[in-house]
């Protein structure tokens, strides 16, 4: 969402991009060549986990660390936000506004200022003006897609309660409720019991329950289950393959439904995985990659060259003509601090 800046006073060559998610935030400050003038680094910056105030104090403290270095530099040509936790137009109306009196606050003027979903931001640092879709699958999960043609869609990404499907919460999640199936004679016995207990410290599964229900509870805990299961799927336990494959089965809907959106099937265009699960958990990036491939056969599956705050700049410059590639390849080999 762009905010208002008609008849504002172009500034010609700095952007403030800015990266914020549901871990952390970062801002770069730059030049439309390239060179880093700043850059911060602060905490969680999605608003719905963290509320409005603490996601905007996040933004504030990694802004002021990127604009220390040249505090006179307050005159911006952009400033792009790709934000974790835009998903209804309730979000974009209420963080855009939120962004725009903080730079007032601040004292920055720029000439354009750009909100958007951190994913499609994301997906635009890593594959440039190209057809391509992003599936991202860490403590939640979404997928997001962009044509040359500008189109874009996306779809998931509603958060814990009604969605995160394939996520590595929902592949925690199914672990814990083993446990309990296991417990209440349900379900057969399998290795997920034990490591999940073991994971936890806990002796007996009424103390998960005890847990789930009780004010230290969070979503990132139960997210970090996910290795766990990943390893025992990995290592043949039946169950933990049953949650791993269920996990792939979703995230394979997920990026179908963008996919057959934007009318990518078949279409040569680029596909990005991306979030600790799909990192890390090689054994289910393995699968996607082969059940997405059988419904796309012209899919490329590449991995980011950029860090998603380069797709920030990109965006900043998408009209202007400037050797895209070339900036962002400079930027990158500035940014080692804040990847």
């Amino acid at each position: 969402m762009k905010l208002g800046t008609a008849g504002a006073k172009k500034h010609e060559g700095l952007i403030l991009a800015v990266d914020g998610g549901a871990t952390n935030c970062r801002a770069v400050l730059c030049t439309t060549d390239g060179d880093v003038l700043g850059s911060g680094r602060s905490g969680p910056c999605n608003y719905q986990n963290v509320g409005i105030t603490v996601a905007i104090r996040s933004l504030e403290e990694a802004i002021g660390k990127a604009l220390a270095p040249s505090r006179q530099k307050r005159k911006l040509k952009a400033a792009v936000f790709g934000l974790a936790g835009l998903d209804t137009r309730k979000d974009y109306r209420l963080v855009s506004d939120a962004v725009a009196r903080m730079l007032a606050r601040l004292g920055i003027e720029s000439e354009e200022t750009i909100v958007d979903n951190d994913g499609i931001i994301s997906l635009l640092g890593a594959i440039g003006h190209e057809n391509g879709v992003l599936v991202i699958a860490g403590t939640g999960s979404i997928a997001c897609g962009i044509t040359k043609q500008g189109n874009r869609s996306r779809a998931g990404g509603w958060g814990y309660l009604l969605d995160d499907a394939g996520s590595g919460y929902a592949i925690g999640k199914a672990a814990l409720t083993h446990v309990m199936y296991v417990y209440d004679g349900r379900e057969r016995e399998s290795g997920v019991v034990k490591a999940i207990l073991d994971q936890l410290a806990f002796a007996d599964p009424e103390d998960i329950v005890d847990w789930v229900y009780s004010s230290s509870f969070s979503v990132d805990q139960v997210a970090a289950l996910a290795p766990v299961v990943c390893r025992l799927a990995e290592e043949g336990d039946w169950k933990a393959r049953g949650i791993v494959m269920d996990a792939v089965l979703s995230l394979k809907q997920l990026a179908m439904s963008v996919i057959n959106r934007l009318g990518l099937r078949q279409t040569p265009f680029y596909l990005l995985l991306s979030g600790g699960v799909l990192q890390k958990a090689t054994f289910l990036r393995a699968m996607l990659i082969d059940v997405i491939r059988t419904e796309c056969p012209q899919a490329e599956f590449v991995d980011a060259q950029y860090p998603p705050i380069c797709g920030s700049v990109l965006r900043a410059l998408m009209y202007e003509d400037i050797d895209h590639r070339k900036v962002l390849a400079r930027l990158n080999s500035q940014l080692f601090d804040i990847k």
